[in-house]
């Protein structure tokens, strides 16, 4: 567990690696990843992911091209509604905030605590966050 002072004052309070994650959080945060790396988490990713159903299509791999669509489709809806879900795999690291423990880490939970953080976490901060638990999770 690390305790990271936030410019507010706050403490929030989060896990740095797997082993310390309850199984079913670990489980919430492995499922934002997936989500995320399937639907393409940035417009980049969308744009990549063109090319891989261009590739798809040529090689006459029709039912992956449609699986592709539908995961850009689900990306752009997303972004539509300005949900990032590198932020809810974040929200799922974080153990609480002062004295103050997250147990619920349910979408609606996890919501409520990406709003509480947002304005004192940069972006830059979650994709690392998330990056380097993404690496130490890697089971060897």
């Amino acid at each position: 567990m690390i305790a990271v002072k936030m410019p507010s004052g706050r403490i929030l309070h989060r896990y740095q690696n797997a082993k310390d994650m309850p199984a079913g959080r670990f489980h919430a945060f492995q499922k934002y990843i997936i989500e995320e790396w399937a639907t393409g988490g940035t417009i980049q990713a969308v744009d990549a992911k063109f090319g891989i159903i261009g590739q798809l299509i040529a090689d006459k791999s029709t039912e992956k091209a449609l699986r592709e669509l539908n995961n850009i489709r689900m990306g752009f809806n997303y972004m539509l509604n300005e949900v990032n879900i590198k932020s809810y795999a974040f929200a799922c690291t974080v153990a609480g905030i002062d004295d103050v423990k997250f147990e619920d880490y349910s979408e609606s939970a996890l919501k409520e605590i990406i709003k509480s953080v947002e304005r004192e976490i940069s972006q830059t901060e979650i994709e690392e966050v998330v990056g380097d638990l993404k690496k130490k999770s890697k089971i060897n």
